[in-house]
């Protein structure tokens, strides 16, 4: 499968016109174009493109308590699941995804002619041995549980011989007021993160991936041979915004506690309690009782409300759709009221997923 081929963006691609009501979107919406503009009024001419990227690495730094010899830049979050697939495939013996997962972790890979090996993440704390890897989002997406410490201890970080890519795209909403990531300098340990979700910056297409200097040498081979340079408009855009993260941080804060009080409150009202306390994203993951697959399932919600969800099929667990819950608060209280008539009227139940 080629990697422009994936099914979820399909979905998104041939659904998003005759969308009402976008809950399938994890990602906080984009700012206007003005916003965007001003991120780059006041180094864009000053910056040439070594200003800018060595700019951005001392700032990722300093937020993050690293060496800027621990950071490259990326072409966006896809472009750091390739590089991670490619380096961990190059070096492992087989390579683990704990299901559900981000398609990509998935067809990536697998593009790239390695093996995956799709699993329950106790079944890959089990199976996997040195010299094997792993892969797997935390916060997770689809699901928004983020992986206890003693679990991600035993699965990926006590175990040196285990060579691991953690995408962190979520890590923000956990903590909005402060950054956060697992890595600590780890040999075999990649991490990254992208400015996409929580800074609803999509049209930078900037990410970053956290890793040993020395391979971030050799990431940085492969990337050159890939697609080279990022944008300096966005690494100076980026800068800026990551400066001002504290911005940031108060929009996406109360449009995901709002958002999180309207998700709890349909819920509870269709007998679902106890969400908030294990969600730590800006989805959630959600079973159905009905016997059709979660394509057919997600395309009769969407014909029939305006509804748009994401199959959970897509992701390597059927019967089950993700929720975002990113839009507009009226957005999201209107699309979750039809997809509760919805659901009323098909005798259809739903659930939390849970591991």
């Amino acid at each position: 499968m080629k990697v422009g081929e994936m099914k979820m963006f399909r979905w998104l691609d041939t659904r998003l016109p005759a969308t009402k009501y976008d809950l399938a979107s994890s990602g906080m919406q984009p700012p206007h174009t003005d916003e965007l503009a001003a991120l780059l009024h006041d180094h864009a001419d000053s910056f040439d493109y070594g200003d800018a990227m060595v700019q951005f690495s001392k700032t990722l730094a300093g937020m993050y308590g690293l060496r800027e010899e621990n950071i490259i830049a990326v072409n966006g979050g896809t472009e750091a699941i390739l590089l991670a697939s490619w380096f961990l495939g190059s070096r492992c013996g087989s390579l683990f995804v704990p299901v559900p997962e981000y398609e990509p972790f998935i067809d990536v890979p697998s593009s790239l002619g390695i093996g995956v090996i799709q699993a329950p993440v106790e079944e890959v704390r089990t199976r996997t041995r040195n010299g094997d890897g792993v892969m797997l989002t935390s916060p997770n997406n689809p699901s928004g549980t983020l992986r206890d410490q003693g679990a991600l201890n035993e699965v990926i970080l006590d175990r040196p011989g285990i060579y691991k890519y953690v995408s962190e795209t979520y890590s923000d909403f956990v903590s909005m007021d402060r950054v956060r990531t697992i890595f600590q300098g780890e040999q075999n340990m990649i991490c990254s993160n992208t400015l996409t979700k929580f800074y609803g910056l999509s049209s930078l297409r900037l990410g970053w991936i956290f890793a040993d200097p020395e391979n971030i040498q050799v990431i940085q081979q492969v990337k050159n041979k890939v697609s080279h340079a990022v944008s300096i408009f966005s690494l100076v855009a980026a800068t800026n915004a990551l400066k001002n993260r504290e911005h940031y941080s108060e929009v996406t804060k109360r449009r995901i506690l709002a958002n999180r009080k309207i998700l709890a409150d349909f819920l509870s009202g269709i007998g679902i309690d106890g969400y908030e306390p294990a969600m730590h994203s800006s989805s959630v993951f959600l079973g159905y009782s009905s016997r059709l697959r979660s394509q057919d399932f997600c395309t009769m919600l969407l014909e029939k409300t305006g509804v748009l969800t994401m199959p959970g099929e897509y992701m390597g667990v059927d019967n089950h759709f993700r929720l975002g819950y990113t839009a507009p608060s009226d957005i999201l209280e209107e699309g979750l009221r039809l997809m509760g008539e919805f659901m009323a009227k098909e005798s259809v139940s739903l659930s939390l997923w849970s591991e």
